[in-house]
């Protein structure tokens, strides 16, 4: 897992958070959730959801955009899927 937690925002409308890596013509996504608010924050839901696969290959011309995660979906995703290791949110002075 190369730890670089992105979303990904696909022509469907869906948006996917996990650990992404662009390969020629194609974007692979280990741990694929699709990010869904809820009255609690945000949750998760596996992608696609019936896979038996753990990692996903999405053709680039269905890709809308790719970007950084906000802090708590990257945490609450990092805490579920990848390393559990939460990041905290310091800035340093110098």
């Amino acid at each position: 897992m190369s730890n670089d937690i992105k979303l990904v925002k696909l022509k469907s409308g869906e948006e996917l958070i996990g650990d992404v890596t662009v390969v020629g013509d194609s974007v692979a996504i280990a741990n694929p959730c699709q990010i869904m608010p809820t009255q609690e924050g945000l949750g998760f839901a596996p992608w696609p959801p019936f896979s038996k696969n753990d990692n996903i290959t999405v053709p680039m011309n269905w890709v809308i955009c790719i970007a950084e995660p906000v802090d708590p979906a990257r945490d609450a995703w990092n805490s579920k899927y990848g390393s559990g290791i939460i990041l905290p949110n310091v800035q340093l002075n110098g």
